[in-house]
């Protein structure tokens, strides 16, 4: 049964034909003398609103029939019976109670109990509507998240690599450029020392050889006098 029906569920055929021909006026009816037995195989029921008389209303056997999504009007002569029914369910269930005792107003009160009540029911099916939609919402932006971590991961992990990459090539630019500052000192050095040599040798050296390329100097003693070159 869907939510778009209204249940009614008693014993007396006059009083389901009088509370049917009020509440079609709203939705659909479904009409029921008795509830299915508990302890069988039964399916839950998802009417909009179940209007039950009250004797057969006790929510001990009825737990497994009705959600919070359906409305409960409970009907009967007895005040005091009614008040101790409602009490009997829940708080998650909307619950209301209207004594069927014979008044011209009577008629006038289960409409607009039943107009509350198929407001509820609307409201909690939003409500209900509003949680699976939200629930829906969550789990695509967790999804959504998980991708985007998944993408920022290997978005960092890409980033990594290519620093370290340009960490090794600078690394190895800084190297190059100090074995290139210390080839070119040690070049100076070559220079700079062949140009000492070349300055002695054009400096110091033709005079110490002239004489030697002039006579052959000697001594007093008449020995041969040597120059030594050092």
């Amino acid at each position: 049964m869907s939510r778009t029906h209204i249940l009614i569920v008693h014993t007396s055929s006059s009083e389901i034909d009088r509370l049917s021909r009020l509440a079609s006026r709203f939705r659909p009816v479904v009409a029921w003398t008795r509830l299915p037995e508990p302890g069988g195989a039964r399916e839950r029921i998802h009417a909009a609103v179940a209007v039950i008389e009250a004797d057969q209303a006790r929510y001990a056997s009825l737990r497994d029939v009705f959600g919070p999504d359906t409305s409960v009007i409970l009907t009967g002569p007895d005040e005091e019976a009614l008040r101790a029914a409602v009490q009997d369910w829940p708080p998650e269930f909307y619950v209301d109670a209207l004594v069927n005792a014979p008044s011209p107003a009577r008629d006038r009160f289960f409409v607009r109990a039943l107009e509350r009540a198929l407001e509820q029911s609307r409201l909690r099916g939003e409500a209900d509507e509003l949680r699976r939609s939200l629930a829906e919402q969550e789990s695509k932006v967790r999804d959504v998240y998980a991708e985007i971590q998944e993408i920022k991961g290997l978005v960092n992990a890409n980033f990594i690599l290519e620093m370290e990459k340009r960490l090794a090539i600078e690394t190895k630019y800084v190297w190059f450029q100090k074995e290139r500052q210390r080839i070119e000192s040690i070049l100076r050095k070559i220079y700079a020392a062949d140009d000492v040599s070349s300055l002695l040798w054009k400096t110091m050296l033709p005079p110490l050889k002239r004489p030697l390329e002039t006579s052959e100097p000697r001594c007093r003693s008449g020995t041969l006098s040597k120059y030594f070159i050092l």
